[in-house]
């Protein structure tokens, strides 16, 4: 049986951070995640009965009408239940001086939630974790709430139809078709990787691991397992979609917990979609990657509604602060490169927002038509704009399609 208090000391926010810093030269990139974990208000309709498995996406369902119980499948479809409503915010900042001069932050633009998880207990742990008191794995379930989950107005990762997939109802049903078949460690993208046999890459959410471990003094820890993997498809031809795999053998090269994957497919090509990897095990920290049990300064630390529940914005919460690595000269170029291409991506959506609302206000205007020999196949502007509007004089210069397009998406 699930132990309420243990689950309970797991609840309020818990951050993650890679901040990595280089020794010579203003160069710095601070990659966070963030999640805040309450109890779910519905937990009281769940059950447990025998033979059904949480840890195997199945769970009890009370059925009102029939007064009895019954074991369903989570990938079936919806569960009026969970024990914890989840709440992310994750993002990016970097710095590089001189002579980039690149300060950016690209991140969520709020919390998204609730994202409903059960504490799948861990029955069958074996003689060969005898330290081990009890453990829980996360499982995502599809909640009458999932189809309100919807992107933040400030949100600067990605537009709202991206948005769907990668953090939205389509990844949580995509999660939890999955989150069985993952282990920490291994790669769930791994059918994906160097081949589009197998479609596009699907991402999914975070997946933790939390065990409760008797330690030497008696008293009970608990040890924390993440795995998350941030998406990003830089275009064909674009400065990333050359210099990923370079960025990949220099970050890789240290085995720290910040690590970069891919190639995996996106848009039938087997070239274009690379991870930034959050691994973390608190039984084997390192210097790359910190996970605290509490809000880190300067960095998201409540939801709007964990602001209600705990009657203030977090200010008796524990505040940790945020402590760099620092790199020697090679690390650089790494971080140089980071923050450059997240520049151009912040450049390339400006422009594409600027061109949009100059061919709003084109539409809206009396035109003069420009004559053209042929129409092209979008109408008389021809392929290079695909738009039904004549060209006007003062836009006969147009600029290539390499630049109308965006360079990279993080996600």
């Amino acid at each position: 049986m699930k132990n309420t208090t243990r689950i309970s000391s797991l609840m309020g926010t818990w951050t993650g951070q890679s901040r990595l810093k280089a020794a010579v030269g203003p160069y710095e990139m601070n990659i966070y995640f963030v999640v805040h974990l309450m109890p779910d208000p519905l937990r009281g309709y769940g059950c447990e009965i025998s033979n059904c498995s949480e840890i195997q996406n199945q769970v009890c369902i009370e059925q009102k009408q029939e007064a009895s119980q019954k074991c369903v499948n989570l990938e079936d479809g919806q569960v009026t239940w969970s024990d914890v409503s989840a709440f992310l915010y994750f993002g990016a900042r970097v710095d590089a001086g001189i002579p980039f001069n690149v300060h950016l932050e690209h991140n969520l633009g709020g919390w998204v939630g609730p994202l409903n998880m059960v504490m799948a207990q861990n029955s069958t742990r074996g003689e060969n974790m005898p330290n081990i008191v009890d453990q829980y794995v996360v499982r995502y379930v599809d909640s009458p709430s999932t189809q309100y989950l919807h992107m933040h107005p400030n949100c600067s990762l990605f537009g709202p139809e991206d948005f769907e997939r990668y953090m939205g109802a389509s990844a949580v049903n995509q999660t939890v078709h999955s989150q069985t078949n993952a282990s920490h460690g291994e790669d769930p993208y791994s059918p994906y990787l160097k081949t589009c046999a197998h479609g596009d890459v699907k991402p999914i959410l975070p997946l933790f691991d939390f065990s409760f471990v008797k330690d030497v003094d008696g008293t009970e820890k608990v040890e924390v397992k993440l795995d998350y993997k941030i998406l990003t498809f830089p275009h064909e031809g674009a400065p990333m979609y050359r210099l990923f795999p370079t960025l990949q053998e220099r970050m890789n090269r240290r085995n720290g917990a910040f690590h970069i994957s891919g190639p995996y497919c996106y848009g039938d090509d087997p070239k274009r979609g690379w991870t930034f990897d959050f691994n973390y095990d608190s039984n084997n920290e390192n210097e790359y990657m910190s996970l605290v049990h509490g809000c880190v300064e300067g960095l998201p630390c409540l939801p709007s509604a964990a602001e209600i529940a705990l009657g203030g914005t977090g200010v008796g919460l524990v505040h940790v602060k945020s402590k760099a690595t620092t790199f020697g000269s090679e690390a650089l170029l790494t971080i140089a490169v980071y923050a450059l291409s997240m520049a151009l991506l912040v450049s390339i959506t400006f422009h594409c927002k600027r061109s949009q609302r100059e061919t709003h206000e084109r539409l809206r205007r009396p035109t003069t038509a420009v004559a053209r020999p042929t129409p092209g196949p979008y109408g008389d502007l021809g392929e290079d704009h695909g738009m039904d509007q004549p060209l006007l004089e003062e836009d006969a210069v147009s600029e290539s399609k390499e630049e109308e397009k965006a360079d990279v998406q993080f996600v």
